[in-house]
């Protein structure tokens, strides 16, 4: 059956190997293909290890590490607006471009790179089904010489400027606040997924990162990515994945905020999401369980002042407003 859902053609946002081929075999100028590979600290895999040696042709590196939040230790926070477009400008990434992210382990990095785009408000950005493991199973064209750049088109400054929407993404104090409701089961409008595996979900597994206690935030529900994805790294059908998100108790009628480890792979139920056309809002906790879980487990009083002081939830001020002027559609 598994062949027949590759038969398929392919549904936004997901992009199949056969599809990509034909589009880098018509040769548009207007194609970036964005290697996102994305390791775990304590996997002794490393980033660019396959990308030096071997990748699908014409692509450039997108270091999740590099283009990020340089100012925070969290890992890999989503960049400024400003700091995004200049790492655009250098990797010549216009917003105009049709952008399809791989990875070389799969779904991790490239479903990151995906949101990231999607949270900078451009709309032609897809995920390579299966990524590089699927597309040197299906023998399609590698690029084995030494890694050269592509020339840079030296677009006018506009071509590089995307607009960040901070609708998309949560902070710590929105978390507490949507954990405390779901906790309470008051009128939450939200409901928040946590990805990671359920051995560590629970606390009966120690996470990856040094420093973080285990456990997960309260009110929050259990969903393995790895069960959105096929043995092949591709998604599952529309169907699996509407049937394994009841299963997991998700009320398809809520919002979502997806969460993870750092921020990585809650981007795989994004795309899931996006995928079975999921019709409410998600958004992504970007600080993860790295933020949460290094941060003391606060009281529910203690919420409850901060909810009631008015410091969370304040309507965005007219210049953010202005800021994110994009579609507030997830």
């Amino acid at each position: 059956s598994e062949m027949c859902i590759r038969d398929r053609p392919s549904i936004y946002p997901i992009i199949k190997p056969a599809e990509l081929n034909t589009l880098i075999n018509q040769g548009a100028s207007n194609l970036r293909l964005l290697c996102c590979t994305f390791v775990l600290p304590n996997s002794g895999l490393t980033k660019t290890s396959v990308f030096e040696y071997q990748r699908i042709p014409k692509s450039t590196f997108f270091d999740v590490d590099q283009i990020a939040d340089q100012s925070t230790d969290l890992p890999h926070m989503l960049p400024s607006e400003q700091e995004f477009n200049q790492h655009m400008q250098r990797l010549d990434i216009s917003n105009q471009d049709k952008i399809v992210c791989y990875d070389d382990y799969g779904l991790w990095g490239s479903s990151r790179v995906w949101w990231t785009f999607k949270v900078f408000g451009h709309k032609n950005v897809h995920i390579l089904n299966g990524g590089f493991p699927l597309w040197q199973k299906m023998n399609l064209p590698i690029d084995k010489s030494p890694y050269q750049e592509r020339s840079h088109r030296n677009l006018p400054k506009e071509a590089y400027t995307f607009r960040k929407n901070s609708d998309l993404i949560k902070t710590f104090e929105q978390i507490q606040v949507e954990s405390y409701k779901s906790k309470h089961n008051k009128n939450n409008e939200w409901q928040i997924v946590d990805v990671r595996a359920p051995e560590r979900y629970k606390g009966l597994q120690p996470e990856p990162r040094p420093g973080l206690r285990s456990g997960h935030i309260p009110g929050s529900k259990n969903l393995f990515f790895n069960e959105l994805q096929t043995a092949d790294k591709e998604f599952k059908s529309v169907e699996e994945i509407q049937a394994i998100l009841k299963n997991a108790g998700i009320d398809l009628n809520k919002n979502i905020i997806s969460s993870c480890g750092s921020g990585v792979t809650s981007c795989i139920l994004n795309a899931a999401l996006e995928y079975i056309q999921f019709n409410n809002k998600v958004a992504l906790y970007d600080g993860a369980w790295a933020e949460y879980g290094s941060k003391p487990e606060y009281k529910d009083e203690e919420i409850i002042k901060k909810i009631n002081h008015c410091l969370l939830y304040t309507s965005p001020s007219p210049r953010d407003r202005q800021k994110s002027r994009m579609p507030s559609s997830a």
